[in-house]
């Protein structure tokens, strides 16, 4: 005969075994349905698939959308403008961090742009029906700082949610200033200088040609060949073409890899472009005058 004491265990056992399938089945329940966490107002989804490096088209049992990541903006490839600098890379990695069927958790940005589709189907690439949403992951990371450490996107011009009395929020804002940081610290992305289409790789790639068209200084000084006049008057003329951007305001500022530099950054590439560009016009000079005298 079963004692009473060994059936109130069994009974306490049975009603914990309940509660732990119960809070799985609603956990697996709110991924599927797209279900809202009223405490914290996230919703959680699952990825369909990227939709260039800041969009990301997203399901649920009864609903769909895309969803824009709040506080960035990533470069893209259109019509009209073509393919931007890095667009192919950060679709790549926005695809890495939100593999096709991975679970992710949103939260909502007050007043964003957009919703659910209009036809309930989706699976269109019209972004601007968009809604803007901080997007985490199944391990809780914010994937817009992921991407801003990558050196692969640039702030919004809305910008993140800072001074916020949101916690969350202001937490996601302080994640996304530590990823620029670090992108920049670490040369990545945007800050990259052996990349040709960032600002950074365009100095430089104006600084060798400069070296290039000079030769080897000591070959000439000694009595070598002197360096070409024509040759160096158009690395001149490039090198001088992008001084003018760095030193300029204009539609160029508008491109991605513009839109990543700061101030400070903008000032210590014009600095080092032109330390390169008044330092070729001297050995330009003395070159001609040496070859003139030969």
């Amino acid at each position: 005969m079963t004692s009473p004491g060994r059936r109130r265990r069994s009974v306490v056992w049975l009603l914990g075994s309940l509660v732990v399938i119960g809070l799985v089945v609603s956990g697996a329940w709110a991924v599927v349905s797209g279900r809202r966490d009223a405490s914290s107002g996230a919703e959680h989804y699952r990825v369909v698939g990227a939709v260039g490096g800041d969009v990301l088209d997203v399901t649920a049992v009864r609903t769909r959308h895309l969803v824009r990541l709040s506080g960035v903006e990533a470069p893209r490839t259109t019509a009209a403008s073509g393919t931007e600098c890095l667009a192919p890379e950060a679709h790549d990695a926005l695809r890495r961090l939100a593999p096709t069927g991975s679970p992710i958790t949103l939260r909502g940005e007050p007043g964003g742009p957009g919703g659910a589709r209009a036809d309930g189907r989706g699976g269109g690439s019209d972004e601007a029906a968009a809604q803007a949403a901080a997007v985490y992951d199944h391990r809780g990371r914010l994937i817009a700082a992921e991407l801003a450490r990558d050196g692969l996107v640039v702030p919004s011009p809305t910008g993140a949610s800072e001074g916020t009395a949101d916690p969350t929020r202001a937490r996601d804002a302080e994640a996304l200033a530590e990823g620029f940081d670090h992108a920049r610290t670490e040369g990545a992305g945007f800050y990259d200088e052996d990349l040709a289409c960032t600002v950074p790789g365009q100095v430089r790639g104006r600084i060798t040609t400069l070296q290039l068209a000079l030769g080897p200084r000591q070959q000439w000084a000694d009595g070598g060949s002197a360096p070409v006049p024509a040759q160096v008057d158009a690395a001149l003329a490039s090198a001088t073409d992008l001084w003018r951007h760095l030193s300029t305001d204009g539609p160029h500022r508008g491109a991605p890899e513009w839109r990543a530099l700061s101030a400070n950054d903008t000032a210590l590439l014009r600095m080092r472009l032109e330390a390169a560009i008044v330092g070729t016009q001297a050995v330009r000079f003395g070159a001609s005058t040496l070859a003139g005298r030969g």
